[in-house]
């Protein structure tokens, strides 16, 4: 993002953010999901929406 356009973003929305998503499945073959630890990292884009990432520590 332009630093032009940081400026005008209320601090609040400036930088990264972080999450922890909680992810639920039905299927037996993805099961391991619904007891996993995951970390997602993203940030703020031009326009008012947000690009983040997920993983899985290990």
């Amino acid at each position: 993002m332009p630093a032009r356009r940081k400026r005008n973003l209320p601090a609040s929305m400036r930088g990264y953010l972080f999450t922890n998503p909680r992810i639920k499945t039905g299927d037996e073959r993805y099961a391991w999901v619904n007891t996993t630890f995951f970390i997602g990292e993203g940030h703020i884009l031009p326009g008012l929406g947000v690009e983040y990432r997920v993983w899985r520590p290990a």
